[in-house]
């Protein structure tokens, strides 16, 4: 529990949703996962761990709404800006639409 503050990359070409293992807050407890490959805009990484985070909030999307529970994949960066990699998945979650040709959200 806490208050966390992430920098986030809203990757429309990824589905899943990762964490940067820097950014883990302290306590949390690490789940064994089957080992996967996702293909972001930030790179390529494999990760066989993973952590459930609850009250996710964007306010850049809304100050109120938050996400209950959500999965996060693990990744091990150090000089990756992002702490966050939200996909497709969240992003649909949280009814965010992306019009590349007029260029809005």
């Amino acid at each position: 529990r806490g208050t966390f503050v992430f920098k986030a990359l809203l990757d429309t070409g990824g589905i899943s949703l990762m964490i940067n293992r820097r950014c883990i807050p302290k306590g949390t407890i690490i789940h064994k996962s089957t080992v996967g490959e996702y293909i972001t805009t930030a790179g390529v990484f494999r990760s066989n761990e993973e952590i459930e985070l609850d009250h996710l909030g964007l306010p850049e999307l809304s100050f109120t709404w938050r996400f209950e529970k959500i999965i996060f994949h693990i990744f091990d960066s150090p000089q990756l800006l992002y702490d966050l990699i939200l996909g497709r998945q969240i992003l649909s979650t949280a009814k965010m639409k992306v019009d590349f040709n007029s260029m809005e959200t």
